[in-house]
């Protein structure tokens, strides 16, 4: 272990290092780590550098078992046993793999004073840690590196806290390590720490699916309260756009189309909103909630701003700033949002969004700059941005026939209204072929699930809205039921490693072009916080996860009232 010791330090602390040390860039083993490394760092979305990854050689001189060395380039050094032993845990290799990567990436993107790793298990020379954090510091940012990396990697679709325990071990075992080290926790209490992290973390796991699921089938108020659950816990980026979204999608519908009748990339349902010409299309309501309606956007805002000071390049969160700004009818302020996004992507080379061009297209036009609001809806359609076929062929319209109208709104109104309802009749909502609800995921139909004993319970009751979670998993699939105030949901999710298929025939991995084909066009199509998009057929009550133009997951349900 001396040896070790000394090479380990060695490495670095000077720029020496002998290539065959390494795998290779083509080996498989380093390219499973680095495309672990990089969806952990897509669940992040960080504007950081996205740490290089370097495999040490079995026939190496030294051991790191994982470190993460700053540099010109910060690069995670792991060694090829740990791939190894990630490996020998079958099914789960990966997620164990996860779990390595992640604490190493937890202590970069969470900008820990103090470079801890798993390497420090290695030193046994006093003298090295004596001008290091005290035991209880390093405990501390343990715990954190555990926690935020366990879940990073939950986001990206590992099951980190199922395996971090089993890892762990194996890893003092294999590197035969005493159970008490120098200037570190014991191993029972590191595995102590790391499991009542993961107790914690499934709470928060399962608030997260459960609101996405609430947020779906637009039980906004219950959705908000799972995001507010989490958020006091792990405050990031995602879950502060969360909030903010459901804020929006909440005060949308009592605005009224005369004020909102243009369809905004946040919505859940814009043509239901518009097509909704003889509620409250007029914003009959709109006087008696405009408090509500100035408070929602208000808190909006600051959901939106914390997720941008959590990420400075998150265009999700400037487009729906931008969106808050334009609704409080602060056109100058959402433009110069999206003028702001746009200086900061093309600074890291990064793509400007459709939607961008859209909200800006929006803001131009109510500014009445129609030669720049033209620009952005033409690159908003090159980049197909939500809804904009509607949002340009009315904005066409105003510009070529009916720019006189906004002079006169209320009289002329009737007409706009008129050719909203017009438009979105011939150009109806989607209607997804009915195959039956889905018989069966795996072992389990929606049906016998109210006779499962479900495992977990979690309560959720903020504001007096009662929410209680029951759970179970298994390798395959995660079940829910969810207890509402005034019914209960019964859902069954399948997991990103299921090798069943869905009624129609549909598998993890399937194109996008066959799940159309199948089910036909969905009801929805929404987008996520990280750009995933999930395809909503309410006949069929089954919503379908895509992520880069593949199906990654499903969820089907029941409900009872």
């Amino acid at each position: 272990m001396t040896k070790y010791l000394w090479l380990l330090f060695f490495l670095f602390s000077s720029t020496f290092t002998i290539a065959s040390d390494f795998l290779p860039d083509s080996n498989y083993k380093l390219l499973v780590a680095t495309n672990v490394c990089k969806n952990i760092a897509r669940s992040i979305g960080s504007y950081k550098e996205v740490p290089a990854i370097k495999m040490i050689s079995k026939t190496a001189t030294f051991k790191v078992i994982a470190r993460l060395k700053l540099s010109s380039r910060p690069t995670i050094y792991i060694d090829e046993d740990v791939y190894d032993l990630s490996v020998k845990l079958g099914s789960d290799s990966l997620n164990a793999l996860s779990c390595i990567l992640g604490h190493e990436m937890a202590h970069y993107y969470e900008d820990h004073s103090w470079l801890n790793s798993f390497a420090d298990l290695l030193v046994t020379d006093s003298s090295i840690l004596a001008n290091q954090i005290s035991l209880s510091k390093k405990i501390e940012l343990e715990a954190k590196a555990d926690y935020f990396g366990l879940f990073y990697g939950f986001l990206a679709g590992y099951e980190t806290y199922k395996v971090f325990p089993k890892i762990l071990t194996s890893i003092y075992e294999a590197y035969h390590l005493s159970d008490k080290l120098l200037g570190y926790p014991n191993k029972q209490s590191r595995i102590k720490i790391a499991q009542e992290k993961i107790d914690e973390l499934s709470k928060l796991i399962h608030a997260f699916e459960v609101g996405r699921f609430l947020y779906l089938n637009q039980h906004f108020e219950e959705a908000f309260e799972c995001y507010k659950f989490i958020i006091g816990k792990f405050p990031s980026k995602e879950i502060y756009n969360n909030l903010g979204v459901i804020r929006l999608n909440q005060i949308s519908s009592l605005i009224g189309t005369d004020k909102m009748y243009f369809m905004y990339p946040f919505e859940f349902d814009g043509k239901a909103r518009l097509l909704d010409i003889h509620g409250l299309s007029r914003g009959d309501h709109y006087d008696e909630n405009k408090e509500i309606i100035k408070k929602h956007l208000e808190e909006s805002k600051v959901y939106f701003q914390k997720a941008i000071a959590l990420d400075p390049c998150y265009s999700t969160a400037y487009i729906n700033l931008s969106c808050t700004y334009a609704l409080l009818e602060n056109y100058e302020m959402s433009i110069g949002i999206i003028n702001e996004l746009e200086k900061t992507l093309l600074r890291t080379g990064s793509k400007f969004p459709g939607n961008a061009h859209l909200v800006r297209g929006i803001a131009f036009f109510k500014n009445k700059q129609m030669k720049k609001a033209h620009q952005d809806f033409i690159d908003a359609r090159k980049k197909d941005a939500y809804m904009v076929d509607y949002n340009y062929a009315l904005f066409k319209k105003f510009n070529n026939s009916w720019i006189d109208f906004l002079s006169d709104w209320v009289r002329n109104w009737p007409r706009v209204e008129s050719w909203i309802d017009s438009y979105l009749t011939i150009h109806g909502e989607n209607t997804d072929k009915f195959f039956g609800l889905e018989k069966k995921i795996g072992q389990y139909t929606t049906a016998e699930l109210k006779k499962l004993d479900l495992e977990k319970k979690i309560i959720i009751n903020d504001s007096n809205l009662p929410l209680i979670i029951y759970s179970f998993e298994n390798t395959d699939l995660h079940v829910y039921q969810i207890e509402l105030n005034d019914k209960s949901f019964y859902t069954i999710s399948t997991k990103r490693g299921f090798s069943g298929k869905s009624t129609a025939g549909l598998s993890v991995g399937s194109s996008t072009n066959f799940l159309i084909e199948k089910y036909g066009a969905p009801n929805k199509i929404l987008t996520g916080s990280k750009n995933e998009l999930y395809y909503f057929y309410k006949k069929s009550r089954i919503i379908f996860e895509v992520d880069e133009d593949a199906v990654i997951s499903w969820t089907t349900y029941e409900t009872d009232y």
